[in-house]
C-alpha cells in the first residue's frame, strides 16, 4: 500500500530518513525529507525501509548516502518477478541463439525485447550482455506479478535445426505438440504426410497425450 500524506506516514518516513542520515553522519533538513517523501510516496513504507537497508548493505553503493534513484533501484530489484520467468543468465543464453539467422529460437517477449536492445551493442559481447541484463530485469520489473508466461518461436532459415529446436521446446513444456507440428514445412507427398503424422504422434507422447 502506498504511503499517504497522513501524520503517521510522514512521521514514520521522517524517522527513517533521520536514522539513515545519522548512519551516514549527514544532516538532512525537513525540506530534503519532504522531497524524498514526495518522490517515494507511491511505495509502501515497509518496502522503502527494506530498500534503505539493502542500500546500506551494498558493498559498492552503500558507501554513499542514498539518493532517490538508489532507493527506487532497490525497490525495483526487490519487486516480485512474474512467476515462471527464467533468470537473466539463462535468458541471455537463449537470446544469443538469435544472433544466427539460421537458428530457430523459442523465447518469451521479455527475452525478445531485451535482445532487440542488446544486439545493437554487438560485436561488443560483454557490452551486449550488460545491456541485455539491464533491459531484461527492467522489462520484468514492469510486468504484473500475475502476468502469464508465454513462449513463442522465432523461425530460422535452417529447417533441420528448426525441428530440433521445436522438439526441445515441446520436451520442456514451452510449446504444445500441435503448435510445433504446425510450424514444420507442409507435406508434399503421401510419404511426407505419413512422416508428419508420425512426428505429431511423437510430440503428443512427449507431452503425455494419447
Amino acid at each position: 500500500m502506498a504511503m499517504r500524506e497522513s501524520e503517521k506516514d510522514v512521521r514514520e518516513f521522517f524517522e527513517v530518513m533521520g536514522k539513515t542520515a545519522e548512519y551516514y553522519s549527514r544532516a538532512v533538513t525537513k525540506e530534503v525529507c519532504k522531497t524524498y517523501f514526495e518522490m517515494l510516496c507511491d511505495f509502501d513504507i515497509e518496502d522503502v525501509k527494506q530498500a534503505l537497508r539493502d542500500h546500506m548493505r551494498d558493498s559498492t553503493e552503500g558507501r554513499f548516502f542514498p539518493t532517490v534513484a538508489h532507493v527506487v533501484g532497490k525497490l525495483e530489484k526487490n519487486k516480485p518477478k512474474p512467476k515462471g520467468h527464467i533468470g537473466v543468465d539463462e535468458a541471455w543464453s537463449i537470446a544469443m541463439q538469435a544472433e544466427d539467422e539460421q537458428s530457430t529460437v523459442v523465447w518469451t517477449q521479455p527475452i525478445a525485447e531485451a535482445w532487440g536492445i542488446a544486439k545493437n551493442v554487438l560485436p561488443d559481447r560483454t557490452g551486449a550482455r550488460m545491456a541485455f541484463k539491464s533491459a531484461y530485469e527492467r522489462i520484468l520489473s514492469g510486468l504484473p506479478a500475475n502476468a502469464a508466461l508465454k513462449w513463442y518461436p522465432s523461425i530460422g532459415i535452417d529447417a533441420a535445426r528448426r525441428e530440433d529446436a521445436l522438439n526441445e521446446a515441446v520436451k520442456m513444456g514451452r510449446l504444445s505438440g500441435e503448435h510445433a507440428a504446425g510450424l514444420l514445412p507442409p507435406p508434399k507427398t503421401e510419404q511426407n504426410k505419413e512422416i508428419a503424422a508420425q512426428y505429431l504422434s511423437q510430440l503428443r507422447l512427449m507431452i503425455g497425450k494419447k
